[in-house]
């Protein structure tokens, strides 16, 4: 099902429009977020976007309980959120039972704790990062040209996610015209983070020329070969697998941005700006998990060594 089509399986359009309307109004991650979870949902009850009524709270407990076989509880939080926001939404507009008002009254909490901590384990150290991009530069010089550029492709975007700590979602969201070149000859991304919150960081040279060898011409820099926008599910399969035969780790592209600032941290015990870089809304976000207004490059070159 198209995550962004949802009218389309809709026959009372004017109350599809409305619903989606709402959507409109979130970030572009927060709403393809949203987008997937309800169809994910709607996949998994079998029903239409037009049959919301027939839903009862029953299908979103089951689903839920479905959801812990293969999401961690912050993503099955997210997908809840979704779904409280869509029927909430339903309820207005066409005055029927919301099923969370149900599982209220039931005093039945849906919400999953997330008792998560960082565990050193699943923290790669510098060494594990440099065998993951030796084997995308080995495999570039292959004569395949479609390797070429997928190794091309997957070294420089574990580069920005390592040595510098971007969310999956933010480095795959780059445009060339993102980068800009500064009177002191860094270079420097415009980042649209969580919530819409802009910051920007600092580039090396070498990771600029990286980046604009897979500049087609415009739009985004990180494509798959179909030239359409890399999809984060593909390549965080490609990389997984990658790390479990080569590292003997089960990691996930978070792993990156959670290896970048528990480093960081340890390298400069600067926990103030490594939390300003990552774009957290405070320190505590920071201290939880593992410890920039604008971090230097001799700070972040740390990571290299």
């Amino acid at each position: 099902m198209n995550n962004n089509n949802l009218i389309k399986v809709n026959n009372n359009l004017d109350s599809v429009i409305e619903i989606e309307s709402i959507f409109d109004k979130l970030n572009v991650n927060t709403r393809k977020s949203y987008l997937t979870s309800i169809n994910q949902f709607l996949d998994y009850t079998g029903k239409g976007i037009n049959e919301l009524s027939a839903i009862n709270y029953l299908d979103i407990l089951n689903f839920i309980q479905n959801m812990k076989n293969s999401y961690c509880n912050a993503t099955i939080n997210v997908k809840i959120a979704a779904l409280k926001t869509l029927f909430n939404t339903y309820s207005v507009i066409t005055g029927a039972l919301n099923p969370f008002s149900v599982l209220k009254s039931l005093k039945i909490n849906i919400d999953q704790k997330t008792n998560y901590s960082f565990n050193k384990e699943l923290s790669l150290s510098g060494q594990d990062v440099e065998t993951l991009l030796n084997h995308y530069l080995e495999k570039g010089y292959s004569d395949n040209k479609r390797t070429q550029y997928t190794s091309q492709r997957n070294y420089t975007l574990i580069s920005l996610l390592y040595y510098h700590g971007l969310r999956i979602s933010e480095a795959l969201n780059i445009k060339a015209t993102d980068i800009k070149k500064q009177n002191n000859g860094v270079y420097t991304i415009d980042i649209i983070g969580k919530g819409n919150k802009p910051r920007t960081i600092t580039i090396d040279a070498v990771l600029y020329n990286d980046l604009m060898k897979l500049d087609n011409g415009g739009g985004l820099l990180f494509r798959a070969l179909n030239n359409k926008p890399l999809s984060r599910i593909a390549i965080s399969q490609d990389i997984k697998r990658l790390a479990k035969r080569l590292l003997k780790k089960d990691i996930h592209l978070h792993t990156f941005r959670h290896s970048f600032a528990t480093n960081l941290i340890k390298a400069t015990n600067n926990i103030e700006s490594v939390s300003k870089y990552l774009g957290h809304s405070n320190l505590d976000i920071t201290n939880k998990y593992y410890n920039h207004n604008q971090l230097t490059i001799n700070e972040l070159n740390l990571l290299k060594i």
